[in-house]
């Protein structure tokens, strides 16, 4: 059911102007019209902060003449603010006043998804997260961000305003950490982590102490903020650009004081505003393995040893530069990715990279050998979906359109 949201009367205030908003409620029914500024900003601040008994950063900045920004805040203790969890009521219009001070002032304000121990700007004071999160410069490369959605839907997507991107957000069922923080003037392990002996006289992580009850989370090795990032960056894929291989996300997202643009304020370069462009207040948040366990790490393979796809068989030793002519009519460039062969993936930038044996689709996850690549093009699946009965009727079309007995 879609319900139009009844305009409200814009103002002069900058938080009045109307602002466009699609968002499904947590009852299901989905919402498309107009919310003021203030109002996006808001929403905002509750999705990633409502449940924060730490600390959470506003920051401002202002442009010089040639239209550099320059953020003046995060030196500044009082721009580190309490959290909904910390048992102030009015920790929501404190920092509403407080970007409507700078707003009034010409500056652009950004907000910092992870949670500070200190009213501290320095990395090594962010203890925890409850969200993961990328930024995407640029609309020619939102096609990606709607495959890896399909996989792995988001809660908000917000226009950044400047670039034409979106900032993308993934909600966590319980905080995870950061692998190092400080104490004093030392680099240490998070103190929460919990570790024991192994017999050959290593360290095994067992998890850390939850921040609120104290439990021990036993947490998958991969449970850290910033890896975490860095995997759902990977997962978009890479570009070219002015000559060279780059993130199409920001890559400098994966750090955990990164901040992002507040939405329902205005981006100083362009004029326009940042909003909320889709919002789904029903879908529940992501244990960490869930969102960020099935993701690759930058270098890794796409295919992990041990499992089937690296068995030596005939299929498996044919080099994937012929397998893709004979069964895909694609000639393999010398260097780059190429766009994908899944017919349902439209790949208008290639984000297929393809090593000696085996392929990855960085967009929507198809990924394997000659084996997967015949069952896609014959509309099975690919990857470890690629099982049993379904999997004994690819190899022999492979083995087949190959001429391999």
């Amino acid at each position: 059911m879609t319900t139009t949201i009844a305009p409200v009367r814009a103002a002069e205030s900058l938080g009045s102007v109307e602002l466009a908003i699609n968002y499904r409620r947590r009852d299901g029914e989905i919402l498309e019209g107009t919310l003021p500024a203030r109002e996006h900003q808001a929403i905002h601040l509750r999705m990633l902060h409502g449940q924060t008994r730490g600390l959470l950063e506003i920051a401002a900045g202002h442009r010089d003449s040639d239209g550099a920004l320059h953020i003046y805040t995060r030196r500044r203790p009082s721009y580190f603010l309490a959290g909904g969890a910390s048992g102030d009521p009015d920790w929501l219009s404190r920092i509403l006043d407080l970007v409507a001070r700078h707003q009034e002032k010409g500056d652009d304000i950004f907000l910092g998804p992870a949670i500070h121990a200190r009213r501290s700007a320095d990395k090594e004071d962010i203890h925890w997260s409850r969200w993961g999160w990328v930024d995407i410069d640029g609309p020619e490369h939102l096609g990606r961000v709607d495959a890896l959605l399909q996989r792995k839907p988001a809660a908000a997507r917000i226009w950044s305003a400047g670039s034409g991107g979106e900032h993308i957000y993934w909600p966590l069922s319980r905080a995870i950490p950061a692998r190092t923080v400080m104490d004093g003037p030392r680099r240490i392990v998070n103190p929460r982590e919990v570790s024991e002996r192994t017999e050959n006289g290593g360290v095994r992580v067992l998890g850390y102490r939850d921040p609120v009850t104290g439990a021990v989370i036993h947490a998958h090795a991969d449970e850290w903020i910033e890896k975490g990032n860095l995997r759902l960056i990977h997962a978009l894929g890479q570009t070219l650009r002015d000559g060279r291989q780059v993130y199409v996300a920001d890559i400098k997202c994966r750090n955990r004081s990164r901040l992002m643009r507040l939405a329902g304020t205005i981006h100083t370069g362009s004029g326009e505003y940042a909003r909320i462009s889709y919002l789904d207040q029903r879908l529940p948040p992501y244990p960490p393995k869930v969102l960020f366990g099935d993701l690759f790490d930058p270098g890794r393979p796409p295919r992990r040893r041990g499992l089937r796809r690296f068995t030596s068989s005939p299929l498996q030793r044919i080099p994937s530069d012929v397998y893709f002519e004979r069964l895909a009519g694609i000639e393999l460039p010398a260097r780059g990715n190429i766009s994908c062969p899944n017919r349902a993936h439209p790949d208008e930038k290639p984000s297929c990279s393809v090593t000696d044996y085996v392929w990855y689709c960085h967009g929507c996850g198809a990924q394997g050998s000659a084996i997967d690549l015949w069952s896609l093009l014959n509309g099975g699946p690919t990857g470890d979906a690629l099982s049993g009965e379904v999997f004994l009727w690819a190899k022999a079309g492979a083995k087949k359109a190959l001429g391999v007995t």
